[in-house]
């Protein structure tokens, strides 16, 4: 299982990993990703981006 932290220059966290604890292992299926953010509009900001095009689950 890998983890990891990124401190992004802005202060804000993005912390990534293959799989949480609440959910039972299976093997590589995907990977997940947990950002700490400074405030609501930066959270709104990336989460924008980084969904854009894509598929958001919410476990």
């Amino acid at each position: 299982m890998v983890h990891m932290t990124l401190e992004l220059s802005d202060g804000n966290q993005l912390l990534a990993s293959d799989v949480f604890e609440e959910v039972e292992y299976k093997g590589v299926e995907g990977d997940a990703m947990r950002v700490s953010c400074a405030d609501a509009a930066d959270a709104e900001r990336l989460f924008g981006g980084m969904s854009e095009g894509g598929t958001v689950l919410c476990l």
